[in-house]
């Protein structure tokens, strides 16, 4: 129920309507063209949630919660509660049980195929839906967040060609190849996880210095870098086979002095502070609607262990748009002894 309160906030503009304001119910049912008595009890009801509060009688104001629905605030959930809140994100929700008892998606039981072929994400960008407006953006935003706290972190300046697997709009290697000019990056994706690349790129301006290649990482990757790099692609991959099918696939092309950074969330040993709820329900998510599964620090090393790499370094980053990340510094085995370049 809690949900569906936000939902219909968020399609009145509520939100956006009071910014930094208070209103009345009488003047949001007049800006918003509603019957004013269930208007002023649905606002009772998400001040209840902690989304507004009601300052005086009648009269309401966002909560700090409350403000992060408005789009382009610091910290903005907008369009993540846009998509969360969207149909093809939750109908499949009531049907958890059939994926803990299967192990299968239960979006595909309840609609008849995959999510991603349901939304269109595989057709022509002409007929897919504005959801993917906001996925895209929602995927470069938390790269971009990524980004930032990954370059405090890791001393990139002895690698001369950086390739991202998986790299989609290529937000992360062209902030590397920004901060280093001598460096150049190979972006590696699917032709529709590429399709704005180059222009990214060229409003990076690093185009000159990155070619784009398009292929499936689940058969080989490019040759000619010494730093690979995966972000958010192991959590997108169910099965363990298909992890170790990606990393060997790095491993026969990553030399020997070269390294891998795998930059994913990553679950705890066991539940509790620092890693928040959402962190959770984002695995459960996959697992009802997406097919992937966020994994745990043993159950990484394990995976780059199987591939032919050495775990050298795993570095915390700070919070970025409300996701951790950690980097994963891997080394080919045969170099394993080589110092790590994360801080200690």
């Amino acid at each position: 129920m809690p949900a569906f309160l936000i939902k219909a906030a968020l399609r009145l503009d509520i939100p956006d309507r009071l910014g930094d304001s208070a209103m009345t119910g009488a003047e949001l049912a007049a800006a918003t063209q509603t019957h004013r008595p269930s208007l002023t009890r649905t606002l009772r009801a998400l001040a209840a949630i902690d989304v507004l509060s009601e300052v005086e009688p009648d009269r309401f104001r966002l909560t700090p919660r409350g403000q992060l629905l408005r789009p382009g605030v610091p910290g903005s959930l907008w369009r993540h509660a846009q998509i969360m809140l969207d149909q093809t994100m939750w109908r499949a929700w009531p049907e958890l049980e059939h994926s803990v008892r299967t192990g299968k998606r239960a979006f595909d039981e309840v609609v008849g195929t995959d999510y991603f072929s349901h939304t269109g994400y595989d057709e022509d960008p002409a007929n897919r839906s504005g959801l993917w407006d906001l996925i895209h953006q929602i995927m470069i935003e938390d790269t971009r967040s990524a980004a930032e706290a990954v370059l405090r972190s890791y001393d990139f300046a002895r690698f001369s060609t950086v390739v991202d697997v998986a790299g989609g709009s290529g937000t992360l290697v062209a902030a590397v190849l920004a901060a280093h000019p001598a460096q150049r990056g190979i972006v590696f994706d699917r032709p529709e996880g590429i399709e704005n690349t180059p222009g990214a790129l060229a409003r990076a301006g690093v185009a000159d210095r990155c070619e784009v290649r398009t292929g499936d990482f689940l058969v080989d990757v490019p040759e000619g870098g010494d730093l690979y790099l995966i972000k958010s692609a192991i959590f997108n991959l169910h099965e363990d086979g298909d992890v170790r099918t990606l990393l060997r696939n790095v491993r026969r092309v990553v030399p020997d002095h070269g390294r891998l950074l795998v930059i994913e969330e990553i679950l705890p040993a066991r539940v509790g502070a620092p890693t928040p709820a959402a962190t959770y329900l984002d695995d459960v998510n996959t697992m009802v609607n997406l097919g992937g599964r966020l994994r745990t620090e043993d159950e990484h090393r394990a995976l780059l262990a199987d591939a032919g790499f050495t775990t050298v370094a795993i570095t915390a980053l700070p919070e970025g748009r409300h996701v951790y990340h950690s980097v994963l510094e891997a080394a080919p085995r045969a170099a394993a002894s080589t110092a790590s370049t994360m801080p200690t």
